[in-house]
């Protein structure tokens, strides 16, 4: 989708196009409030051996998901001007942005949903309903640009948001009726350990991460060229995008599998999947890393011939990307056991606070640049810390 946008959009087009976008996915991974993440931890471990905990756990989930999407669709509206005026320095996007609010709402939504469906392991309505969705993401943006340029796409990333969330909601919803599994949307006080030990502390995690990428993205944006240059960063990123998508497709099931085994107490399975997961993933990013390398100079052209220049970024967000992949494989011991408060404090607060740090002393002097080496610094510190983590508190089970 990307590479069709920056050709009919050119690079300033795109560069507003993927400004609003960032901040789409922002606001939404704020709101969301982890519900995707709690829902995928807790079903996985208890679908199989607790059916009323499970439907009590969707009930919940839902009820947090659609109060939260309504109220980051509200606050988008509202602010879109604030945000365009003070906070970008871009007063030209505030009525894409406020457009474009519609996605915060259906993102939300259908984060929760992929979170019961992995939950349930149902992986291929997974891949089918994320197939369905990113042809009506594309269509809709497209035809977006086509009729009305950049503020056109921003416009439609609402409605391709919502394509997404009826293929997800419709696969969902087929999955739990041939489960015979029905939400439960009383008793949910019976879930507070849920909530205290695990659903807080992430929502605080997303309540941290994404404002952090958001701002070292605005350290770039606000300059005199921030634009054009944040094109370059999204073209980039697109194509660090094809190297975490198998990675994260093999994250998603092995969280699924982590809990399941977790739930029935199955340890020397539990240090199997990880360590398959863990030596799996890095290889297929490195292998990608490198083939996306090689390819990058001739893929870069196909978002349009000004956008050659963003070779050397490209190549930092390579090595972020490989070792993302590697700190996602270890995060799940975290995830697993629960460790959400640990890994707030000691994991995720010092490595985005490094990412907006960084920005901010880099993205002026080397502009985009600079951005990819702090998203690059950044993650190498955050693999330092979530390692540390996992051998101190010793998640891995021992191999007796």
């Amino acid at each position: 989708m990307n590479v069709v946008l920056a050709r009919m959009l050119g690079r300033a087009g795109f560069g507003e196009f993927a400004i609003v976008q960032s901040t789409m996915v922002t606001v939404a991974g704020v709101v969301q409030l982890a519900t995707g993440y709690t829902a995928n931890k807790y079903i996985a471990e208890f679908h199989g051996v607790d059916r009323d905990r499970t439907a009590r756990i969707i009930g919940f989930c839902t009820i947090v998901s659609v109060f939260t999407a309504t109220i980051g669709l509200l606050v988008m509206i509202a602010g879109a001007s604030w945000l365009a005026v003070h906070g970008l320095n871009k007063p030209q996007l505030q009525w894409s942005l406020m457009a474009a609010s519609g996605m915060v709402f259906f993102f939300v939504l259908n984060g929760f949903q992929l979170g019961v469906l992995a939950g349930l392991e149902s992986f291929r309505q997974i891949a089918r309903g994320i197939a369905w969705g990113a042809v009506g993401m594309t269509a809709a943006c497209v035809t977006g640009a086509w009729l009305d340029g950049a503020h056109g796409a921003a416009a439609c990333l609402s409605v391709g948001a919502m394509l997404q969330w009826l293929a997800v909601r419709h696969a969902m919803r087929a999955e739990l009726a041939a489960r015979e599994i029905t939400p439960v949307y009383h008793e949910l006080a019976r879930e507070k350990r849920i909530f205290l030990h695990f659903a807080l502390p992430a929502a605080l995690t997303g309540f941290i991460s994404t404002p952090a990428i958001w701002i070292a993205n605005s350290f770039l944006i606000r300059q005199p060229n921030g634009v054009e240059e944040m094109a370059l960063f999204a073209a980039a990123n697109s194509l660090r995008s094809l190297v975490l998508f198998l990675p994260q497709l093999l994250n998603r099931v092995t969280t699924t599998l982590l809990n399941t085994e977790r739930g029935r107490g199955d340890g020397a399975g539990y240090r199997q999947v990880f360590r398959v997961n863990l030596a799996s993933s890095t290889l297929i990013a490195l292998a990608a890393s490198v083939g996306v390398a090689v390819l990058g100079p001739w893929l870069l052209k196909a978002f349009g011939k000004t956008f050659g220049g963003a070779y050397p970024v490209l190549l930092l967000l390579l090595l972020a990307a490989v070792v993302e992949v590697v700190f996602q494989a270890v995060y799940q011991l975290v995830q697993s056991n629960e460790k959400m408060w640990h890994s707030l404090l000691v994991v995720v607060v010092p490595r985005d606070g490094a990412i907006a740090l960084l920005a901010l002393l880099f993205a002026p002097k080397f502009g985009v640049a600079g951005l990819a080496g702090s998203y690059a610094i950044a993650w190498c510190l955050g693999l330092v810390f979530v390692s540390t983590l996992a051998r101190r508190t010793r998640l891995l089970p021992s191999a007796t």
